[in-house]
């Protein structure tokens, strides 16, 4: 395709823009860039519908600071142009970026759809339970402040004030943009007010549901529960998991990480021996590499690549050092 002199036919903007999908599908960041260069010697840059294929392959592909500098080159841009690059970001943990976005798109005077909202509220819970965590928190904990009842009291002011964001967004889908949301939708507010804490505004969020909630809703929950240590509410959802069946070993592995947050090793080894019965099996932990244009994989346990030795060697260096 690239090489059209050889051919008595060119590609066309739709032609480009499915090799783009499959680029995106395959995390193909270079054959990626190479459309890109094709696309603006062609004059294909200025079509819109490229151009958000572009956009979209770039944030697929984990090169986020790409497909924002392609973003603010482009001089047309729509609704699906926001909803690509907001949920780019908040995907390669930008979270802060996506909400900028959205503001910004406000500002333009497009309307949000479906896609928008489903990137607006994980970057929302992305925040709560990272960016101040991880800041207000860590100098808390480090300065011997954390069991202040006015220091705890602010964190969660803190964390509030973002899921206040998140919860007016969620509104205003239906009330200011006739957007009625759908299960994803639930499931990113599910997940923003656990991560928050707020487990019995959450559980009358769920109640409240106009459909019944399924094991995505739960698993945030127990999520939640895992990390602030609410062991008697996340053995409640678990059961509730349970009956709507496992779909990973994922709730089980959060299960029996909650026990052992708080020393229950016997309840965490007999989550281990339910999951182990009932079929599920972890899946090794996979990484990969490319270095000069072939993809090395790695995966837990496996000696298989060719140059093993040689890797085994250099870490025990590290790890010796």
């Amino acid at each position: 395709m690239m090489r059209r002199k050889d051919f008595a036919l060119s590609p066309t903007a739709v032609t480009l823009a499915t090799v783009l999908r499959a680029c995106a599908k395959l995390a193909d960041s270079n054959m990626g860039r190479c459309i890109h260069c094709y696309t603006v010697k062609s004059g294909f840059v200025s079509d819109l519908m490229l151009g958000n294929t572009l956009l979209s392959a770039y944030a697929k592909c984990g090169i986020v600071n790409d497909a924002k500098k392609f973003f603010y080159e482009m001089d047309l841009k729509d609704t699906v142009s926001y909803s690509a690059i907001i949920s780019g970001c908040v995907q390669n943990g930008h979270a802060e970026e996506a909400l900028r976005l959205f503001h910004k798109m406000q500002l333009s005077g497009l309307d949000p759809e479906m896609a928008t909202m489903v990137g607006v509220l994980p970057a929302s819970a992305h925040l709560a339970a990272i960016q101040h965590g991880s800041c207000s928190h860590c100098y808390a904990i480090v300065h011997g402040l954390a069991t202040e009842t006015a220091i705890c009291n602010a964190l969660i002011d803190i964390h509030s004030g973002l899921v206040t964001e998140g919860k007016h967004w969620f509104n205003a889908m239906n009330q200011d943009f006739g957007i009625t949301p759908r299960m994803e939708h639930y499931v990113c507010m599910a997940d923003l007010l656990s991560r928050a804490g707020k487990f019995e505004e959450v559980c009358n969020f769920i109640e409240k549901m106009p459909f019944e909630p399924d094991v995505r809703i739960w698993s945030a929950l127990l999520a939640a529960c895992r990390v602030h240590r609410n062991v008697e509410l996340g053995e409640q959802v678990s059961k509730k998991i349970q009956k709507l069946g496992h779909e990973s070993t994922a709730n089980f592995v959060l299960l029996s990480n909650m026990y052992g947050t708080v020393g229950r090793w016997d309840d965490a080894a007999q989550v281990r021996i339910l999951q182990r019965d009932q079929g599920f099996k972890k899946s090794p932990g996979c990484s990969w590499i490319e270095i000069g244009g072939v993809v090395h994989a790695f995966i837990g346990g496996d000696r298989s690549h060719p140059q093993y030795p040689q890797i085994k060697t250099k870490l025990m260096n590290y790890w010796w050092r």
